[in-house]
């Protein structure tokens, strides 16, 4: 390489028959200068893409999302400002993003509760969707937390007593200060499991056990049962989780996710969900 420089510092006195020699002569090594300044000019604009996505924290006036992703401007300027948003409402939707409008929006609402007003209507076979990071009631305070980031328990049972009762009163703000009253939620630990039982009972209605067996969670809903159950770390949460079970079809279960308007629209084939249920419950009127 380096006498093909200096072969080149002499193009000025080359006559067009010594030229076209010299490229045949170098051809090969002309061909791989070629290459190498291609690919240089390729990666000097990869890394002032990389260096301009990465700069300041991604918003520009009015907390605009600059460049990238809307999800990913957002989690950096919450990051960025650690008074106005708490460590677990950045980690909710950095594990949960579906809810990043719900973090993002704290500073806005974080003290209000129920603020929409909005009418709820049946979701699916007679049950509405709640998500429990609504605006409607996802800043209420619940336990030592709020509703939108440790309610996923009172928010399914708010789907199953309105469902079940047709009363859509029962929303989870409603079911949050039942639970608080109760003694149904664990400081720190959400809602514990005797809301599903005990909790059912105060409504009216008798669940009852049943084992993690497909085909025997498939005959209670045939029999027109609903199910709540309660998972573990996997597809749906890092922790604990409940979600009601209101139908399945060819596919799998039908599952309303309190946490997840995008999971409520899959199916969910019971292999895929098994080894994660923890807990399984049917409900029906308690005989008067």
């Amino acid at each position: 390489m380096i006498w093909v420089t200096k072969e080149l510092s002499d193009f000025d006195s080359l006559s067009e028959v010594d030229m076209n020699r010299f490229i045949r002569k170098n051809r090969y090594y002309i061909i791989i200068l070629l290459i190498l300044v291609v690919t240089g000019a390729g990666l000097l604009q990869l890394i002032t893409s990389i260096r301009n996505s990465n700069s300041g924290n991604g918003f520009g006036k009015n907390n605009e999302p600059v460049g990238g992703t809307e999800y990913d401007k957002k989690i950096a300027y919450m990051k960025d400002n650690p008074d106005e948003y708490p460590k677990e409402v950045v980690d909710f939707s950095i594990k949960y993003p579906e809810a990043i409008d719900y973090s993002y929006d704290y500073p806005k609402y974080k003290n209000t509760c129920k603020i929409t007003g909005k009418t709820r209507e049946a979701h699916r076979n007679g049950f509405p969707l709640y998500i429990q990071w609504e605006k409607e009631f996802g800043y209420c305070s619940y336990n030592t937390t709020m509703i939108g980031t440790g309610g996923c328990g009172v928010t399914a049972f708010a789907i199953l007593m309105s469902g079940l009762t047709g009363d859509f009163s029962n929303d989870p703000a409603k079911i949050a200060a039942f639970s608080e009253k109760n003694g149904y939620c664990t400081p720190g630990h959400g809602t514990n499991i005797n809301i599903m039982t005990e909790g059912a009972a105060k409504y009216g209605f008798k669940s009852k056990d049943i084992p993690v067996v497909e085909k025997l969670m498939k005959d209670e809903l045939d029999a027109g049962k609903p199910l709540v159950i309660n998972v573990g770390p996997g597809e749906f949460t890092f922790g604990g989780h409940y979600m009601v079970v209101d139908g399945y079809d060819e596919k799998g279960f039908m599952l309303l996710d309190p946490n997840s308007p995008k999971k409520t629209d899959e199916r969910w084939p019971f292999d895929s969900i098994k080894d994660q249920i923890k807990f399984v419950w049917s409900y029906e009127k308690i005989a008067e």
